[in-house]
């Protein structure tokens, strides 16, 4: 098995993992929040914790329209869920 097809299979079953086992968010309940673009997700959510300008910080997997598995972290605020 070449390095490329190792890598997709074990981006696969990463993939399977996460839609088996985790609660998909609700597009509905998911907002757009400030996004500084500085691929410092867990770092901006946690300032937002500490300017109290956010409830907590969730840790969430995305999965790309390729298959990619991304970890992103975002926000939480008044029962919602926000992205930034």
């Amino acid at each position: 098995m070449s390095y490329n097809e190792r890598e997709k299979a074990i981006r696969r079953r990463i993939c399977d993992f996460v839609v088996a086992n985790y609660e998909k968010l609700d597009d509905k309940d998911l907002v757009m929040g400030e996004l500084p673009w500085n691929f410092k997700c867990h770092l901006n959510s946690v300032q937002k914790v500490l300017e109290k300008k956010a409830e907590g910080v969730w840790s969430c997997v995305a999965i790309d329209l390729q298959g990619n598995p991304i970890v992103h972290f975002i926000n939480r605020l008044k029962g919602r869920e926000v992205s930034g």
